[in-house]
C-alpha cells in the first residue's frame, strides 16, 4: 500500500497534508521516513512499521475513482478508432472528433444525389482504402452506433458502482463495452 494513503486514510487527511508533513524514500533496508511532523501525523514509525504498511494491500478504490475510470475508458474507446471490414477488406478508421465530423459529412454526400460512386479513404499516413459509395454510408452509420454503444455501457456501469456491485477497474474493465469492428456487407 501506498505509505501516504495509508497515512491520509488512518489520520482522515487528505494527501496533500500528508504529503506537506512527510516525505518517504525507499533504501536499501526498506522504507524510510526522512521528513516526519510529529504535530501532524503522530510519532515517527520506524522501518519495521512501514515495511508493514508498504505490504498490505491497496484499499479499493472509491466511487468518484471508479466514476472518473468510466468516463476515461468510455472516451478512450469512442476515440480509439474503428476497424470496418468491407469485403474482406479490414479498414482502420479514427474516431476522433474531427474523424467522425468528416466521416458524417461524406457519408451524407455519398448518400444524396449526383454522388460518386466511390470515395478513396484516408486510413492512415499514407494509405487509402477506396471504399465504394454504398459501403461508405453503411460503415459511417456503424461507426455512429458504435461510438453511440460507448455512452450506452456507462448507465448500467455507473448504476453498479453506486449499488456496489462495481467496485474495482478490473469490473469495469470486464463491463459490456462495444466492440470496435463492423461488417459493411
Amino acid at each position: 500500500m501506498n505509505l501516504v494513503d495509508y497515512y491520509a486514510g488512518k489520520l482522515g487527511k487528505g494527501v496533500p497534508e500528508i504529503m506537506d508533513a512527510a516525505a518517504f524514500m525507499v533504501g536499501p533496508d526498506g522504507p524510510v521516513a526522512f521528513r516526519w511532523d510529529e504535530a501532524v501525523l503522530g510519532p515517527r514509525p520506524d522501518p519495521a512499521d512501514l515495511d508493514k504498511i508498504e505490504a498490505l494491500p491497496d484499499p479499493a478504490p472509491s466511487a468518484d475513482a471508479l466514476i472518473a475510470y468510466t468516463n476515461a475508458k468510455q472516451w478512450a474507446l469512442a476515440a480509439g478508432g474503428f476497424t470496418a471490414v468491407v469485403g474482406r477488406t479490414k479498414i482502420p478508421l479514427s474516431t476522433d472528433e474531427l474523424s467522425l465530423a468528416a466521416l458524417d459529412r461524406k457519408a451524407a454526400r455519398l448518400a444524396g444525389a449526383d454522388a460518386p460512386a466511390s470515395v478513396s479513404w484516408q486510413t492512415g499516413p499514407t494509405s487509402f482504402a477506396e471504399i465504394k459509395a454504398a459501403d461508405f454510408v453503411k460503415v459511417a452509420a456503424q461507426v455512429d452506433v458504435f461510438v453511440q454503444a460507448t455512452f450506452d455501457a456507462l448507465p448500467p456501469i455507473f448504476a453498479g458502482i453506486k449499488d456496489g456491485s462495481i467496485k474495482t477497474f478490473a469490473a469495469i474493465d470486464k463491463a459490456n463495452w462495444p466492440k470496435a469492428t463492423g461488417t459493411s456487407s
